[in-house]
């Protein structure tokens, strides 16, 4: 009995804290990245970025490793443009819009942490190039794409 609860309840807590702990790191590098280089903040790649940080912090702890990984394979064609690639991409000096794909990338390798053993898989999966994921308009591909290994997309 005792196994299970420190599995099934103590595990799975820590391992959210943790990635909210490196979120909150991160959320925190960036902004002061910002203030330093006496950028905007009103730039919208910015305001979409901590957005979508903070929108992961409240979300850790709601949703499940397994929901995430169905909604990052379902999600496909319908899916809406990401609107924060799109951001990143209009950022018209190249330092900065480097510094804000980095950011993006420092988020996908926290995901392991918060996916626990199905992240071990995955990350398996992408050093050994063998993993599928989605078409290639999916939803994941601005995360995932460019991190040292070629991923899949189906057509």
């Amino acid at each position: 009995m005792l196994i299970v609860f420190v599995v099934g309840y103590m595990h799975r807590r820590t391992r959210v804290d943790r990635f909210r702990e490196g979120l909150f790191t991160l959320r925190d590098e960036f902004f002061d990245y910002m203030w330093k280089h006496d950028i905007s903040f009103d730039l919208p790649a910015y305001r979409l970025m901590r957005a979508f940080l903070n929108g992961a912090i409240r979300a850790a702890g709601d949703i499940t490793p397994t929901m995430f990984v169905v909604v990052m394979f379902a999600v496909r064609r319908h899916a809406p443009a990401p609107a924060l690639s799109a951001a990143i991409g209009e950022i018209e000096d190249p330092s900065i819009r480097e510094h804000f794909r980095q950011t993006r990338s420092n988020f996908v390798e926290l995901l392991p942490v918060f996916l626990g053993p199905i992240g071990r898989v995955l990350g398996l999966a992408v050093k050994l190039d063998r993993l599928v994921f989605g078409s290639e308009d999916s939803v994941a591909r601005p995360l995932f794409a460019g991190h040292g290994s070629r991923l899949v997309f189906r057509r």
